[in-house]
Protein backbone atom coordinates (compact mmCIF):
# COMPACT_ATOMS: atom_id res chain seq x y z
CA UNK A 1 0.00 0.00 0.00
CA UNK A 2 2.52 2.39 0.76
CA UNK A 3 4.16 1.65 -2.68
CA UNK A 4 1.24 2.40 -4.56
CA UNK A 5 1.04 5.39 -2.93
CA UNK A 6 4.11 6.77 -2.98
CA UNK A 7 4.04 6.14 -6.69
CA UNK A 8 0.31 7.94 -7.40
CA UNK A 9 2.26 10.98 -5.49
CA UNK A 10 5.13 10.46 -7.73
CA UNK A 11 3.02 10.53 -11.15
CA UNK A 12 1.12 13.87 -9.81
CA UNK A 13 3.95 15.77 -8.39
CA UNK A 14 5.99 15.79 -11.94
CA UNK A 15 3.28 17.69 -13.86
CA UNK A 16 2.01 19.91 -11.24
CA UNK A 17 5.82 20.71 -10.74
CA UNK A 18 6.39 21.15 -14.53
CA UNK A 19 3.65 23.23 -14.43
CA UNK A 20 4.24 25.93 -11.60
CA UNK A 21 8.02 25.30 -11.81
CA UNK A 22 8.09 26.27 -15.79
CA UNK A 23 8.81 30.09 -15.42
CA UNK A 24 11.56 29.40 -12.72
CA UNK A 25 13.06 26.76 -15.38
CA UNK A 26 11.95 29.27 -18.48
CA UNK A 27 14.52 32.30 -16.53
CA UNK A 28 17.55 30.05 -15.79
CA UNK A 29 17.14 28.79 -18.70
CA UNK A 30 17.48 32.80 -20.17
CA UNK A 31 20.27 33.19 -17.88
CA UNK A 32 22.41 30.68 -18.55
CA UNK A 33 21.89 31.35 -22.45
CA UNK A 34 23.20 34.89 -21.71
CA UNK A 35 26.03 33.22 -19.59
CA UNK A 36 27.07 31.06 -22.33
CA UNK A 37 26.99 33.46 -25.15
CA UNK A 38 27.33 36.69 -23.69
CA UNK A 39 23.92 37.80 -25.74
CA UNK A 40 20.97 38.77 -24.05
CA UNK A 41 17.97 37.19 -25.75
CA UNK A 42 15.27 39.49 -26.61
CA UNK A 43 11.83 38.58 -25.01
CA UNK A 44 8.79 38.72 -27.40
CA UNK A 45 6.32 38.92 -25.01
CA UNK A 46 7.27 35.84 -23.51
CA UNK A 47 6.21 35.66 -20.25
CA UNK A 48 5.40 33.40 -17.44
CA UNK A 49 2.16 32.53 -19.28
CA UNK A 50 4.34 30.94 -21.99
CA UNK A 51 6.42 29.19 -19.71
CA UNK A 52 3.54 27.45 -17.75
CA UNK A 53 1.80 26.24 -20.90
CA UNK A 54 4.68 24.82 -22.44
CA UNK A 55 5.05 22.93 -19.03
CA UNK A 56 1.40 21.86 -19.21
CA UNK A 57 1.68 20.42 -23.24
CA UNK A 58 4.62 18.34 -21.54
CA UNK A 59 3.09 17.29 -18.41
CA UNK A 60 0.44 16.49 -21.02
CA UNK A 61 2.79 14.63 -23.21
CA UNK A 62 4.25 12.79 -20.44
CA UNK A 63 1.16 11.20 -18.91
CA UNK A 64 -0.04 10.36 -22.13
CA UNK A 65 3.26 8.01 -22.78
CA UNK A 66 2.51 6.79 -19.55
CA UNK A 67 -1.02 5.78 -20.24
CA UNK A 68 0.16 4.11 -23.61
CA UNK A 69 2.77 1.94 -21.88
CA UNK A 70 0.13 1.12 -19.36
CA UNK A 71 -2.05 0.26 -21.77
CA UNK A 72 0.22 -1.74 -24.00
CA UNK A 73 1.85 -3.52 -20.86
CA UNK A 74 -1.92 -4.71 -19.49
CA UNK A 75 -2.37 -5.75 -23.10
CA UNK A 76 0.48 -7.86 -23.89
CA UNK A 77 0.22 -9.86 -20.38
CA UNK A 78 0.38 -13.21 -21.07
CA UNK A 79 -3.33 -15.05 -20.13
CA UNK A 80 -3.59 -17.52 -17.79
CA UNK A 81 -4.83 -20.91 -19.00
CA UNK A 82 -5.83 -23.85 -16.75
CA UNK A 83 -4.77 -27.03 -17.95
CA UNK A 84 -6.87 -30.05 -16.99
Amino acid sequence: MFLLTFLIAYFLYLPVARVLLAPFAEALSRKTRVIDTGRTIHQKNQGWGRAMLEGLKLGDLSSDCRAAALAFGLASRPSERRSG
